[in-house]
């Protein structure tokens, strides 16, 4: 066995890799549903992300693995660490002079193929690999190998991420109440929207385009050799496409969240029951197939942004609409009501209801109270309402109710 030599940037690449604060925190499902579709792509029992510490590999995502971390002198991510810009790829491990005498070969689990795809930072650190692993020799297609790159870098998108918006939220928070220092407020800000841009740039240009080819080629393979698939085989194929465009929606999402442009400037009178009716329009789908039936009040005119008010409704409204119970149609009611200072707004429905402990937790970015299969989504809507609500000097909270439905309220000052 020939244990891999470190990077000559080791000590760098340490400090990039803490300074992602993600190693021993618990599983997200973001990058475990792209640890899944690896495996599915790759049609291996084992997929991992493995971020190579200082004397171990630790596992952040893991499936058909118990183990949570190994000895970094056994670790294949170790070698694939060494070249950032290519996939280490060892078909036959018995035919491998670094590998055939590894413990992880020789027993559990009895590693016979390894694809690890390395984890890069936009400065060039390799933290670690997205890889597929099996206990038989395999040969990956081009596209499987192309696909197993494209999802490495949407792991590390997400850990990218995942840090930038803690690092903006802890920086708000530790200014909180610090009005005298105003231009270190102003460069925590900058600094912190800053990588937010950067990360959101990235996913435009290196994300969304080679999801499209995934959904593209998966259903392209699915068609042209749907006989030899069978029913499985095509399930499968089905699976990657819904991934392919789920984690495209997440990411528009994503976007959506980290680019509001709160301009002054944007804000104008405006007419709330035109809004409404804009935010109708734009959910008639949804509306339709759900039978949603949906009222309101009389609504007076406010001054804010048009945009940001109709994505605050459009929120609401549609997961009133999504979060609807079983064979019930969904009644949504739209009120209003003139406080002193400000205007209420109110948007209830007849649905499933949240869970009063989750209530204070929902206004966060990525928190979702119900799992994936029973509502499709990245959990930023509210985070997004909370954000432009907030930024008119208003509040956005909630009431519910679990099996009797939600009522969400938001204010706007006169």
């Amino acid at each position: 066995m020939k244990i891999a030599e470190f990077p000559e940037n080791e000590s760098e690449r340490l400090k990039e890799l803490k300074k992602l604060f993600v190693l021993d925190t618990p599983a997200e499902e973001s990058i475990d549903q792209l640890v899944q579709l690896a495996a599915k792509i790759c049609d291996t029992p084992i997929a991992l992300v493995s971020l190579v510490d200082r004397d171990r590999q630790w596992f952040k995502s893991r499936i058909g693995l118990a183990a949570s971390e190994t000895p970094r002198e056994l670790a294949f991510c170790a070698h694939a660490i060494l070249k950032p810009d290519e996939p280490l790829i060892v078909e036959d491990t018995l035919n491998d002079i670094r590998f055939y005498d590894n413990p992880l070969v020789l027993n559990d689990p009895k590693i016979r193929f390894y694809a690890g795809s390395p984890l890069n930072t936009l400065t060039g650190f390799a933290l670690g690999t997205l890889c597929v692993i099996d206990s038989i020799p395999k040969k990956l297609t081009e596209l499987q190998i192309e696909s197993l790159q494209v999802l490495s870098r949407q792991v590390m998108f997400q850990l990218e991420l995942r840090h930038a918006l803690k690092f903006s939220f802890e920086a708000l928070e530790a200014l909180d109440g610090i009005q005298s220092e105003k231009e270190r407020q102003i460069r925590a800000l900058q600094d912190s929207n800053s990588r937010l841009e950067e990360y959101a740039s990235l996913t435009a240009h290196d994300i969304k385009e080679p999801l499209r080819l995934i959904s593209r080629f998966s259903t392209l393979i699915a068609n042209k050799y749907s006989q030899a698939l069978g029913l499985e085989g095509l399930s499968y194929f089905s699976k990657i496409t819904e991934a392919a465009i789920r984690t495209q929606k997440m990411v528009e999402n994503i976007l959506d969240y980290s680019c509001i442009d709160y301009s002054p400037t944007d804000n104008e009178i405006i007419s709330v029951k035109d809004i409404i009716q804009t935010t109708l329009e734009n959910l008639t789908d949804a509306r339709e197939d759900a039978h949603a039936k949906i009222i309101y009040d009389q609504m007076p005119e406010v001054n804010v942004s048009p945009s940001h008010l109709t994505r605050v409704f459009q929120n609401l409204i549609s997961n009133a609409i999504k979060y609807s119970k079983t064979n019930v149609s969904p009644h949504v009611n739209i009120s209003v009501e003139e406080l002193e200072n400000n205007w209420r707004f109110s948007v209830g429905d007849n649905g499933v209801g949240i869970n009063a402990n989750d209530l204070d937790k929902i206004f966060s970015p990525f928190v979702r109270v119900h799992t994936s299969d029973q509502i499709k989504g990245a959990g930023l809507g509210l985070a997004v309402c909370k954000s432009i609500v907030e930024n008119w000097k208003g509040s956005i909270w909630a009431t519910s109710k679990m099996g009797e439905g939600s009522t969400f309220y938001f204010t706007i000052p006169k």
